[in-house]
């Protein structure tokens, strides 16, 4: 049975496209879990119990943990996705699996979306710096100067990110600690009630924006799973456990938002965690520890903009069998500054895309194109190991 099992991988490992350079980089199971907790918590920590608020009102966190419980299915589906394919990133996996034409098409969506998403998350961090904290200064500024590291993260390669994110993800759990011990003595419990109060339909509908940026989005980080690990069967185990960690420190965070703010400041503020934080006051002394958030979030954007700009340039070189993705990083780069600015011209719209055209594309590559990718893994799977047997 081992045998057979061996000439199966062999086969599929031979009809691949020639290994280039990037399967040679390889991360720990345990930096891979810490990269998908930090990307898991990503923008959702500061933006979405704004989301799930305004609809689910005080219901919010029976929304986060049933949330959190669906997403947990869907990781379970990419992490068998990447564990058929182990040797193939999610662009190799659409080339491959799907053919030249549907293949194509597969990739050029993925790759549009990773551009998006990276432009997007630049967006965001531009118009947080300039409404919240610097707001005599241009929104470009801060985009050119988070691009530049970001760019020059994504040069130096996968490996030294790993290590960047095992560096600061005990400072990123140590500042989340003394952000909820600390907004703890405002707890005010009464503003979970009445539960249920609000019926099953909204408690829904609150869920699918931080359901699609949660737990559908980590489907990009099949361009480093499991291919970029050095031990395959443990990585699917760690993918899951980190999805499962991050769902609950947002879950975590929801609950705070509510029981400090209540559900109506939660719903109406756009960075509702932020604001939590400007209300901390511990005997006038502990008050006003909003840089506390802002720096959580800023590592954790950084972890998510990494992968999608990762998963934007290594896929554009698997597209046009480039060996190497290092030199193809400055020109995309640059043409995120010009995108990130016009993407959306007010929060206005940005926030009314997002609830309306959003979710059906997200959902598309989240749900659709893994379904699709995934049956034809397994009917590929399924034909090679008939002829081994005849």
């Amino acid at each position: 049975m081992m045998e057979k099992k061996a000439k199966i991988v062999k086969m599929w490992w031979k009809s691949c496209p020639e290994v280039n350079e990037l399967l040679k980089t390889k991360i720990s199971v345990q930096q891979f879990m810490i990269i998908v907790i930090l990307f898991t918590v990503g923008t959702s920590i500061l933006i979405y119990p704004a989301s799930v608020a305004a609809e689910a009102k005080q219901d919010a966190w029976i929304t986060a943990i049933l949330t959190t419980g669906i997403g947990l299915l869907f990781i379970w589906l990419f992490s068998a996705l990447g564990s058929i394919v182990p040797h193939l990133t999610l662009i190799e996996m659409c080339m491959k699996l799907l053919g030249k034409w549907l293949g194509t098409i597969a990739a050029i969506i993925f790759i549009s979306f990773f551009y998006y998403s990276t432009a997007a998350l630049l967006f965001y961090i531009g118009n947080f710096l300039t409404t919240q904290m610097m707001p005599d200064t241009p929104m470009i500024t801060p985009i050119i100067l988070y691009l530049s590291i970001l760019a020059l993260g994504v040069y130096l390669g996968i490996e030294t990110f790993a290590r960047f994110a095992e560096v600061v993800f005990p400072i990123v759990i140590l500042l989340l600690l003394i952000l909820f011990l600390s907004s703890s003595p405002q707890f005010e419990f009464q503003n979970f009630l009445p539960v249920f109060e609000v019926g099953i339909k909204p408690i829904i509908r609150g869920g699918i924006l931080i359901f699609i940026n949660s737990f559908l989005m980590p489907i990009t980080l099949l361009t480093i799973f499991p291919s970029h690990l050095n031990q395959t069967k443990q990585g699917r185990k760690a993918f899951i456990m980190g999805v499962f960690i991050g769902g609950i420190i947002l879950d975590i965070i929801i609950v705070i938002s509510i029981l400090v703010l209540g559900d109506y400041i939660t719903s109406i503020e756009m960075y509702p965690s932020y604001v939590l934080a400007q209300k901390i006051n511990i005997g006038n002394f502990f008050q006003r520890i909003e840089a506390i958030m802002a720096i959580i979030w800023f590592i954790t954007i950084y972890i998510k903009m990494f992968i999608y700009f990762y998963g934007t340039v290594v896929g554009l070189a698997n597209m046009l069998k480039l060996r190497d993705y290092k030199p193809i990083v400055l020109p995309v780069g640059l043409t995120l500054v010009p995108f990130s600015l016009l993407m959306y011209p007010d929060v206005t719209y940005m926030q009314k895309w997002e609830s309306t055209s959003w979710v059906p594309y997200a959902l598309t590559i989240g749900i659709f194109l893994p379904l699709l990718l995934l049956g034809a893994a397994v009917f590929r799977k399924y034909i090679l190991k008939e002829n081994l047997q005849n």
